[in-house]
């Protein structure tokens, strides 16, 4: 709960003079239940806290489920997880995520993100 406290204050701290409103949250987290349901702990936290949360994610993960059926929005990436034993497949992967950066930026400029945080 700490850490929820220390981060909305980290973002509003950042927040032009004058300006209102709560913190932006984006946590990108996702690939396996073990990795997003940690992370919708963290972001039930923030929201407790009076952060806005959201999510990005891969479309055909477990975040595309399992976030939304939480109750937080979710930008969903063309992105595939990197298959180490595989040269050509985790070339692609390499790719995908290549390719998604400028939606990703895009997402997270349109939701006025605040604060970016990674977890899996």
């Amino acid at each position: 709960m700490e850490v929820a406290r220390s981060l909305a204050r980290s973002a509003s701290g950042r927040r032009r003079a004058g300006a209102r409103g709560l913190p932006r949250v984006v946590i990108a987290a996702g690939g396996t239940a073990g990795h997003v349901v940690p992370a919708l702990a963290v972001a039930d936290a923030l929201r407790a806290e009076g952060a806005d949360v959201s999510f990005i994610g891969a479309a055909d993960r477990s975040e595309a489920e399992l976030v939304p059926a939480a109750g937080y929005e979710i930008e969903l990436l063309r992105v595939r997880g990197l298959e180490r034993g595989n040269p050509v497949r985790a070339a692609g992967a390499a790719g995908l995520a290549a390719a998604a950066v400028p939606a990703a930026r895009r997402a997270l400029r349109q939701r006025g993100a605040e604060v970016l945080l990674g977890g899996g």
